[in-house]
Parts: C-alpha cells; sequence; structure tokens
C-alpha cells in the first residue's frame, strides 16, 4: 500500500474532541441528576413537616371535640388542657393511653409537639377555642419551635381563619391601632 494512500479511521485529535464533548455532556446531566435528587429530598421533607403539622392540628379537633366543658371547675377557661406530645421516647410515646399519640409514635417519631388551648377572644360561649401549635425536631428546620401556629376552632371542628380575616374583624382592629374604637364618647 502506498504512503500517499489515506488510511481510513480517527485521528487522535477527533478522538479528544470526542471526549470532551462525551464529559461536557456526562457533567451537565450529573449536575442535573444531583438537582433533581436534591430538589425530591426537599419535597419529602416538605411532605413530612406538612404531614407532622395536620397531625397535631387533626389531634388538636379531636382533643377539643371530645372535652367536655361542664366538667370545668368554677373560675377556670372552659378549654381542654394542654397537650404535650413528645415522640422522641418512642416506647413510651406507644405505651400512651391516647390512641392519638400511639399513632403518632408510628408516624412521627423524634418529633415533639404542644397544643396550648385557649379561650377564642372572638368567640363566645364553648362554641370556639384557640389552639396554639408548637412543633419541635422537624426535618430540616433549625429553629426551635420549629412551627408555631394559632388556629381557631369551632365546636363542629371546623377551622375558622378566614371568619378572623373578615372585613368587621379588620376595621375593628385599623380602629384599635389608630386609637379609636368606633364607640361614641
Amino acid at each position: 500500500m502506498p504512503r500517499s494512500a489515506r488510511q481510513e479511521g480517527f485521528t487522535l485529535l477527533e478522538i479528544m474532541i470526542a471526549m470532551s464533548i462525551l464529559v461536557i455532556g456526562a457533567t451537565s446531566i450529573l449536575g442535573i441528576f444531583v438537582v433533581a435528587v436534591d430538589w425530591q429530598s426537599r419535597r419529602v421533607e416538605n411532605n413530612r413537616v406538612a404531614d407532622i403539622i395536620n397531625f397535631a392540628i387533626a389531634h388538636a379537633e379531636v382533643a377539643f371535640n371530645t372535652y367536655e366543658p361542664s366538667n370545668v371547675p368554677k373560675g377556670q377557661p372552659p378549654v381542654p388542657p394542654s397537650i404535650l406530645v413528645d415522640l422522641r421516647d418512642i416506647d413510651k410515646a406507644r405505651q400512651d393511653p391516647d390512641p392519638q399519640v400511639q399513632l403518632a409514635a408510628r408516624r412521627f417519631p423524634g418529633c415533639k409537639y404542644e397544643l396550648v388551648f385557649e379561650r377564642n377572644p372572638v368567640g363566645t360561649g364553648d362554641s370556639s377555642v384557640a389552639v396554639n401549635v408548637r412543633i419541635w425536631g422537624l426535618p430540616g428546620v433549625k429553629d426551635d419551635p420549629a412551627y408555631t401556629d394559632k388556629i381557631i376552632f369551632t365546636r363542629s371542628g371546623t377551622p375558622v381563619q378566614a371568619f378572623l380575616n373578615s372585613p368587621s374583624l379588620k376595621a375593628r382592629d385599623e380602629e384599635k391601632a389608630r386609637g379609636t374604637s368606633g364607640r361614641p364618647r
């Protein structure tokens, strides 16, 4: 075969260019994969946090709806006692007589929540209550307590957060902030 005849195949330069393109593509795909895995783990954590919050609120609803205010001693507000659920000691939580605590121990080990009941500031009588919900030990959250909220329940158990945002209550709060109560002096 004469030297002037060109041999078929790839040159070293062509192979290096192809490998560079392959490395750049693989790096891009790997970067997207890492971001997707991180996003998925955050999403799983957020769902777990939402599950814990919803469970604690449901526990407060059950406690309020099963509480009998007629047994309250005179001078005491007609609200259920505070509930502290510590799920860091799973064995102790599983032995708790409250079935809500036993269920929480199976679903959310390692966290702790507290439900503090108080009279509803805008309600009358025993028909509604405000519940302060505090949760500690949530995954991915460093604050202590990690979640705090105040929720209002009616006797049927339905949250009435929308009631608090009604125009009449907003107007009353704005009048208080301005120093006028809307009543004649």
